[in-house]
């Protein structure tokens, strides 16, 4: 039953780092002041999605994809690897706190576990800090910068 389940999931886990990818690189397209940090990061709904319908086990697709997507902006492997647990984290958080609190893919069935959702999106925002803090003890963003990168 293994052998059978294991190439689905795998072509599953490529196709969403393909999509992460693809749209992390658009995204960080529009980056203005460092080229690793962008004020919108729509992957994120997509790492979200898909941990809430497919579950946590497709993490490492995940963080393979944002680990792409950052070495592609900068080439530099720690701030990258720091921005990929970040964001692969940000998701995970995201999804337990929507599971927990929200009633899970359900989240839209009724207004109270609506802004349930959004409350729990909002409490997984620690992926900009983790970005922020890993491209600033790289060297890679200096810190008279980071007051720019916040507004």
């Amino acid at each position: 039953m293994l052998r059978t389940r294991f190439p689905a999931a795998l072509g599953v886990g490529l196709v969403l780092t393909a999509a992460y990818f693809l749209a992390g690189t658009h995204c960080l397209s529009l980056a203005q002041v460092h080229p690793s940090i962008s004020s919108v990061w729509p992957p994120t709904g997509i790492a979200v999605a898909a941990m809430l319908v497919l579950g946590s086990r497709f993490a490492p697709a995940i963080f393979v994809g944002a680990l792409l997507v950052n070495l592609a902006a900068t080439g530099h492997l720690p701030s990258s690897f720091g921005i990929a647990i970040g964001n692969t984290l940000e998701c995970l958080v995201a999804a337990w706190l929507v599971n927990r609190f929200a009633n899970g893919c359900n989240a839209f069935d009724r207004p109270r576990t609506f802004f349930t959702f959004v409350l729990a999106w909002n409490g997984s925002m620690h992926s900009f800090f983790t970005s922020l803090a890993s491209c600033s003890a790289s060297r890679n963003l200096p810190a008279s910068r980071c007051s720019s990168v916040r507004q």
